[in-house]
């Protein structure tokens, strides 16, 4: 099989588009003779490895598993722009025995003179990238200290025919909104849902068309989303309200490539060079007052959401929507007996999917059991009999514990029985009795925290992710 790789970077108008260079990769597989297979990344720079772009790492994988035989591209600089990546690349293609094609024209890397003209153009390649680079980052400083745009403005933002930032009521409108909001005591996250509730567009939906992939934290699996789609989330606005710009006051922070070592192995990272600030080119959208009340207001504005993540769930990352195919979260209420999976495309107030969701206790105890009744299953167990008992003592802990705050909470509904009833009389039994399910209540969540801890420990060596 072939693996056509096809790439475009962001920063300038590409000679090849992808589809001209799939184009060309099939006529090769065609002439050929043999399957082909697809790779893209489109609008992402050379200079990044296989970390960053998803269509070579699996362009890598495929190679490394054999189900490639031969690897086309249009040219050598689509592969990379980083001498790192192309060593990395020629040592998948010399010791996995795949024919290598650029421009459909085989090209022998097992050969040491091919192979040096080969490292040559990679370094070739490297000091272009570089070289265009800095002459980018040295034309956008000249812009800067002129006034001039340049990238995407900023929303409330547009250029004018001379390329000067002026104002674009019909955003600017929007961010005023968003620091009245603010100076009235809404949070972030609170702005957004307003927002979203009147139908506000943000900048993607309103001037992009096409998608945007984004990964899902803690699995391998990628959401995609339509740019018409997108809307505002919290941290947009929080970045909207702390951006000096918005009160006239540009900053532009210039970047160069440099690298650190990591356990002996060189790591690019940007660096800071040069930091440019300009206060007459940019016309303020709110008042310098008004910006600064809302940086001193801001921390009071934040919810106390505590700690990001209270409780730990086997199979969040593991099982996913049947409808919208968005990944299953678990989820517990503070109040009420609300512990459920449920999909993280339900989310209020912007829910869109409708799929229902899944007890937490019942869904493991049943993969749990299942597992543990499955032969196949056993086998691999076999060796682990401590780790297994454990767990099913968790577990089995774990159910008593739910359903004594189950009982806690018919507590608290009878004690609101009797409040209802009782016209006149002491109220202290009821108080003390309040307070001891109270503490009860804090104790067995304590207990259930320390109990879904140990089962994320024990667990983690066995449970499997297909």
């Amino acid at each position: 099989m072939l693996g056509i790789y096809c790439r475009t970077s962001k920063a300038r108008k590409e000679k090849y588009t992808i589809s001209i260079q799939k184009e060309k990769g099939i006529k090769c597989a065609i002439g050929l003779g043999i399957p082909y297979r697809i790779y893209v990344d489109d609008g992402i720079s050379g200079t990044l490895d296989e970390t960053v772009r998803g269509g070579l790492s699996d362009l890598f994988q495929d190679m490394k598993s054999g189900e490639l035989t031969a690897v086309y591209c249009i040219d050598q600089s689509r592969i990379e722009r980083d001498t790192q990546t192309w060593l990395f690349f020629v040592s998948l293609v010399i010791n996995f025995k795949i024919d290598y094609y650029p421009e459909g024209k085989r090209l022998d890397l097992d050969n040491p003179t091919n192979r040096m003209y080969a490292q040559l153009m990679s370094v070739v390649n490297a000091y272009y990238s570089e070289m265009t680079s800095r002459k980018v980052r040295d034309a956008n400083a000249k812009k800067v200290k002129l006034g001039k745009t340049h990238g995407l403005k900023p929303f409330g933002y547009q250029r004018d025919e001379f390329n000067n930032y002026i104002i674009f009521e019909d955003e600017a409108k929007h961010v005023r909104r968003m620091f009245d909001l603010s100076l009235s005591g809404c949070g972030a996250y609170t702005i957004a849902n307003i927002l979203n509730a009147e139908g506000v567009r943000t900048k993607y939906s309103r001037n992009f068309e096409g998608e945007i992939t984004r990964k899902i934290p803690g699995t391998d699996k990628q959401k995609i989303f339509e740019k018409k789609n997108v809307t505002w989330r919290g941290n947009v606005i929080s970045d909207i309200l702390k951006n000096p710009m918005y009160k006239g006051t540009r900053i532009w922070k210039m970047h160069e490539d440099a690298f650190e070592y990591v356990d002996g192995k060189p790591v690019k990272y940007k660096r800071v060079v040069e930091i440019i600030q300009t206060n007459d080119h940019v016309p303020p959208i709110v008042s310098t007052e008004t910006w600064e009340k809302v940086q001193l207001n801001f921390e009071k504005n934040k919810k106390n959401l505590g700690p990001k993540e209270q409780y730990h769930y086997l199979l969040n990352g593991l099982i996913y929507c049947s409808k919208c195919n968005y990944d299953y979260r678990g989820k517990k209420r503070p109040k009420g007996n609300d512990f459920a999976y449920k999909c993280t495309n339900k989310r209020y107030p912007n829910a869109v999917c409708d799929n229902r969701g899944i007890n937490i206790a019942k869904i493991e105890t049943f993969i749990i059991r299942l597992l543990l009744t499955d032969l196949k299953s056993l086998k691999l167990f076999q060796n682990l009999p401590n780790k297994i008992t454990d767990i099913e003592k968790f577990y089995l802990n774990l159910e008593v514990k739910w359903k004594e705050l189950d009982k806690i909470s018919k507590g608290y509904n009878n004690i609101v029985s009797f409040v209802k009833e009782m016209k006149n009389g002491d109220f202290k039994e009821l108080s003390i009795e309040y307070k001891n399910l109270k503490k009860q209540e804090n104790k067995l969540n304590e207990e259930i925290v320390q109990l879904e801890r140990k089962i994320k420990e024990n667990s983690s060596g066995f449970l499997i992710k297909n």
